[in-house]
């Protein structure tokens, strides 16, 4: 059950480049939060064919696109619940369809879900649509993901600017997220954050064995350097945590 009538936390997973691991932390975060006794929705906003879906075994049939084209329906129908008890609304099952998601249609169907559960936790694409911009800003919490090389950095100071610059989303609900760290990488993470400017909310290592064991077994995303970095986060963001139980006030958490 959800334990209050505050509408839901909403926390993105965003990064503006591929293949670094931004849909592993967001459904690691989401089994954090879940296991944290946090009623917990994984919202999937990347229309790349197979993430979500190929990570946690679900089939697509149901999906976000059906939840904005019947409008009055219950929604709660349209989720998928992972065997870990996770509940997921996928993405759309072709690519193009995530191109003409409007804010509105985002925002509706964000609307019908608040109140369903405790976090809503939205898995992004690296390229911003209306959808994306949108998420972005009606964020209680985004994590900016990246990994300490420089093109990822390059191309995570750029997009930063185009947030603030021309879709006016601000920086300060952003935290990091650094993925893959070495201890030989050519770019360490103090310099990482000094270009980002932004603060830390985890720091990965670079787990090869859990690379290989990912790729090679299901629910690899369950364990590793990842998940408990993802852990950590969940008694950041509620320092309430006592032993994986959350002690639930009567008041909202934020705000």
């Amino acid at each position: 059950m959800k334990s209050t009538t505050n509408p839901a936390q909403v926390y993105t997973v965003f990064s503006p480049k591929g293949g670094v691991g931004k849909t592993t932390i967001a459904v690691n975060l989401a089994e954090s939060l879940n296991q944290a006794g946090l009623k917990t929705l994984l919202l999937e906003l990347d229309a790349s064919p197979g993430d979500i879906s190929t990570i946690l075994e679900l089939e697509r049939s149901k999906n976000l696109m059906l939840a904005i084209d019947s409008p009055d329906s219950d929604i709660r129908r349209l989720l998928s619940v992972t065997s870990d008890g996770i509940q997921v609304l996928l993405g759309p099952q072709n690519p193009e369809d995530g191109e003409v998601i409007k804010e509105a249609d985002l925002e509706a169907v964000l609307n019908r879900l608040k109140y369903l559960f405790d976090v809503i936790v939205v898995d992004t694409s690296s390229t911003i649509n209306e959808a994306i911009a949108a998420a972005l800003k009606r964020s209680d919490r985004v994590f900016f993901v990246v990994e300490p090389c420089l093109s990822a950095v390059s191309r995570s100071v750029e997009s930063l600017r185009f947030l603030d610059r021309r879709l006016s989303i601000p920086t300060d609900t952003m935290e990091l997220i650094i993925n893959k760290c070495r201890n030989h990488g050519a770019i360490k993470e103090k310099e990482v954050v000094e270009s980002l400017n932004l603060t830390v909310a985890a720091l990965v290592s670079f787990d090869e064995r859990y690379q290989k064991r990912a790729k090679n077994s299901k629910g690899g995303y369950a364990k590793g350097s990842i998940n408990k970095a993802t852990k950590q986060v969940v008694s950041n963001l509620y320092p309430e945590l006592n032993n994986g139980k959350l002690r639930i006030r009567l008041r909202r958490l934020f705000g």
